[in-house]
């Protein structure tokens, strides 16, 4: 069985190429972009030269004559927008990918919809509309709807601050 990660230079794919490696009759390949992570010296079946998810017909085309040259029969993604790239456009591939359904992966990716499907289950953020801040609110603390970790957050102290 042949399997692809991909990104091979994300710590996710580390950790799946570690729980396979030694698994017999399995053979891992990786594909980045370039050299510039370590993927290139710990995957022994690297493929450089990956174009990025935002140019998606290119990753596509890419990815498809990796899996055909390779005879891939499963891509691990290994980043949450590939994860989500590689599903939207699973019928472009003829290697299954190890994922949740696209409903799921959406609900996972964005915080609002995540907070709108739990907010009758269990305690989650006030959201605010930009334009009914009054100074009692201050301060927010905001971060991108999609995202992870602490990326792109702030906090915001006054109305100066919003703009």
């Amino acid at each position: 069985m042949n399997i692809l990660i991909f990104p091979s230079g994300s710590a996710v794919a580390q950790e799946i190429y570690d729980s396979l490696k030694y698994v017999k009759n399995v053979t891992i390949f990786g594909t980045d972009v370039d050299h510039s992570n370590y993927s290139s010296i710990y995957f022994k079946n690297y493929i450089p030269g990956c174009p990025f998810v935002k140019n998606e017909n290119e990753t596509i085309s890419f990815l498809q004559n990796i899996i055909t040259r390779n005879n891939i029969h499963y891509i691990f993604p290994a980043f949450d927008n590939v994860l989500e790239f590689l599903k939207r456009n699973e019928t472009s591939f003829t290697s299954k990918i190890i994922s949740p359904e696209l409903n799921t992966i959406q609900i996972c990716n964005s915080k609002l919809i995540t907070y709108n499907k739990l907010k009758t289950v269990i305690p989650t953020p006030i959201m605010y509309d930009k334009n009914n801040i009054t100074d009692n609110h201050y301060p927010l603390y905001v971060k991108p709807i999609t995202g992870y970790g602490s990326r792109n957050h702030s906090i915001i102290h006054n109305k100066n601050d919003m703009e």
